[in-house]
């Protein structure tokens, strides 16, 4: 029976040129603009999700109270994480990542030549336990003890070193009162781009005399803990109020000269909190995120747009097959008078929708190999054809060709099936009576989703252009942080103001002490 179907199928299309060309084109292109998308919808939502034990990592996040505003930042006290180790034993490890570069770059020189460096991070010895990145070269427990060592990505090491070996290899970081040599220690692999920070080198937070002293209050860190199998994130979570008062509130003092409670009174106070790794991406849009975060109700709206170009798609080819239901009614008269029965010619139809559906989805996979650099460049993405489709993705896009091709089969085999022998047959069949209004319904459908598409890109491609003619009315200068007022109850009752330093003012004292330039962090308070 399916093999009858097939045939019959193939000869009508053939017989029909240019109805199936329309046909297999229409349908292609809304494929074609669908399958992009969800490319980047799958993309989106795949982020961080990648790791080994990814639904074990969270990161410890701040909402910072001050007594006229809230702030949230990704990036907390660096005491915190050997202070949560040891007091929870919910955690197995934790690791600090601290961002020293922070949208400037860094130089480093090896012989005569000289690197500038925009991935730069610092990161515990512990950083490849919780975050298993491939180690091509060098031992991961030891890569990061070396206050000097220095880890680089695959192709970080070829940029330097060409096909030399690059462990054990020095090269020097400019800047400060004089270059710093560092050893390379370890060679990993590059970061996919679907995690939620990136680096080409990493260097040790070992020797960093910010890092390593006791601080609970300067924020500096994106604090990561592993935690143990089975461990409840919000049982930790409960814990860290009384962490803050236990390690924060002798600190407040010595450096404010004001009680813990006198300094809640005063409207201050710290809300720490875990967010998943996997949830960093889509759903935390904090201060000093190590990547510019994406938008859950972006990757939702974008699923809807691409349901809707299907969607529309389809319909055309639902309006394309039941225009030609005059040519069509002597056929299922004359079958239906032979003895065919309904469900049969409805099988049929549905069959031809199903190859008009398979061939568009082969052909919209070319163009979408075509396309992708194309979409690549308008999304700001790096995404590989041979990541979303291959041997393993053939049943899926087989079930979507079905799926499709039974959606925009369903109405015509259904209407076509309908066709009574004996009016077909008599003459008195008329098209202009058969579903009319549902027709009808489906075109006006059909541009109202268009023309609402149309003007929202309108709506959106103004607004892009306004606020980049707009000029900001501020100089835009790396590492440029306003300085943060603080106030608290003094010790007479009245409130006191002070000035929390940014990273590039704390940097010039520390300077001043003999403290190197990897020692440049953010002080924020």
């Amino acid at each position: 029976m399916l093999s009858n179907y097939l045939k019959l199928a193939l000869r009508n299309l053939l017989r029909y040129k240019g109805y199936s060309l329309i046909n297999i084109l229409g349908l292609a292109f809304g494929i074609t603009c669908c399958l992009l998308i969800l490319m980047f919808v799958a993309d989106e939502r795949s982020q961080d999700r990648s790791w080994p034990n990814s639904e074990r990592i969270h990161r410890m996040s701040l909402e910072r109270i001050y007594p006229d505003r809230r702030t949230g930042y990704a990036i907390v006290p660096p005491s915190y994480a050997r202070s949560v180790k040891n007091d929870c034993p919910e955690v197995e490890e934790a690791v600090r990542i601290v961002n020293f570069n922070d949208g400037g770059t860094t130089q480093f020189k090896l012989g005569d030549k000289v690197f500038e460096e925009s991935k730069l991070l610092a990161a515990d010895s512990t950083f490849f336990k919780v975050f298993q990145v491939p180690l091509l070269k060098g031992n991961p427990e030891k890569c990061l003890s070396d206050p000097n060592g220095l880890v680089m990505t695959a192709s970080t090491a070829r940029r330097y070193f060409g096909d030399r070996e690059p462990v054990g290899q020095s090269i020097q970081l400019l800047g400060g009162q004089e270059p710093r040599q560092f050893s390379v220690t370890a060679v990993c692999a590059d970061l996919p781009d679907n995690v939620h920070f990136a680096f080409d080198l990493l260097m040790p937070t070992k020797g960093v005399r910010f890092l390593e002293g006791t601080n609970h209050v300067s924020f500096a860190a994106n604090t990561y803990f592993l935690l143990h199998p089975g461990a409840d994130p919000r049982a930790l979570e409960a814990k860290f109020p009384g962490i803050v008062e236990k390690y924060a509130a002798g600190e407040i003092q010595r450096n404010f000269g004001v009680s813990w409670p006198e300094y809640k009174a005063a409207g201050n106070g710290y809300r720490y909190y875990l967010t998943a790794l996997p949830d960093i991406y889509l759903h935390s849009r904090l201060e000093s995120e190590l990547k510019p975060p994406g938008s859950a109700t972006m990757v939702r709206i974008f699923s809807l747009i691409a349901f809707f170009i299907l969607l529309l798609a389809c319909i055309n080819f639902m309006n394309l097959a039941t225009a030609r239901s005059a040519e069509r009614a002597r056929e299922v008269g004359i079958r239906k008078a032979l003895g065919s029965e309904r469900g049969q010619l409805a099988g049929q139809f549905l069959m031809e929708a199903v190859l008009v559906s398979a061939m568009a989805t082969m052909f919209a996979v070319v163009l979408v190999g075509f396309l992708l650099p194309l979409f690549n460049d308008l999304a700001g993405k790096q995404l590989r054809i041979e990541h979303y489709f291959g041997w393993s993705t053939v049943p899926g896009l087989i079930v979507f060709a079905g799926a499709v091709g039974l959606l925009a089969g369903s109405y015509p085999a259904g209407v076509l099936s309908g066709f009574r022998p004996i009016e077909v047959l008599k003459g008195k069949f008329s098209a202009q009576k058969k579903g009319v209004w549902l027709r009808n319904g489906l075109v006006s459908f059909q541009f109202a989703i268009s023309i609402a598409m149309i003007i929202s890109t309108l709506v959106v491609f103004s607004q892009l252009n306004f606020i980049s003619a707009k000029k900001t009315g501020f100089p835009k200068r790396a590492h440029a942080h306003p300085a943060k007022r603080l106030r608290f109850a003094g010790k007479n009752g009245r409130v006191q103001t002070g000035i929390a330093t940014d990273h590039r003012r704390g940097s010039r004292q520390r300077q001043q002490r003999g403290a190197r330039r990897p020692e440049l962090v953010r002080y924020l308070v």
